[in-house]
């Protein structure tokens, strides 16, 4: 079974910014003028389903904005799209893990138990969506992460 990987990166600058957001338009835009096949369509609707989604429900308090932060979560859903298994899988933070490293934590599973089910998924082939892994930080941060992951 194939599972997909989907890192999204959150964090309040890039809900402003929109930069990252932007580019996934652009890539909805140019998906009849570049051939690409069912599963990868699918795939990019289902990030752009999970970043809106996500980015509505956002629970983050301004004052734990850190660059070097970020949150890996392994996430298993049922056929109805609601939650069947949510695990912390992996963790980075510069600081090692205090408090703003435990709130974002905390505020990030918090947004995914809000945002899930997502009716729109339902309409995706379930083998693409079934298992997820969301990553959450800034870029900086999630690339510290599987950087550290691998040593």
């Amino acid at each position: 079974m194939i599972k997909k990987i989907i890192t999204i990166q959150i964090i309040s600058l890039l809900f402003s910014s929109c930069s990252s957001f932007s580019l996934m338009e652009n890539n909805h835009a140019n998906i009849n003028s570049v051939k690409i096949s069912r599963e990868e369509k699918e795939t990019i609707k289902l990030t752009g389903i999970l970043f809106k989604t996500l980015n509505n429900n956002w629970i983050q308090d301004k004052k734990y904005e850190n660059d070097q932060i970020s949150a890996q979560f392994k996430i298993h859903l049922a056929r109805d799209g609601s939650i069947e298994n949510l695990k912390l899988s992996n963790v980075f933070c510069i600081d090692d893990f205090n408090n703003e490293c435990e709130t974002f934590v905390i505020n990030t599973k918090k947004t995914i138990l809000k945002s899930f089910p997502i009716k729109e998924l339902l309409s995706i082939n379930y083998s693409n969506w079934e298992y997820l892994w969301l990553c959450f930080g800034s870029k900086e941060g999630n690339e510290l992460l599987l950087k550290n992951k691998k040593n």
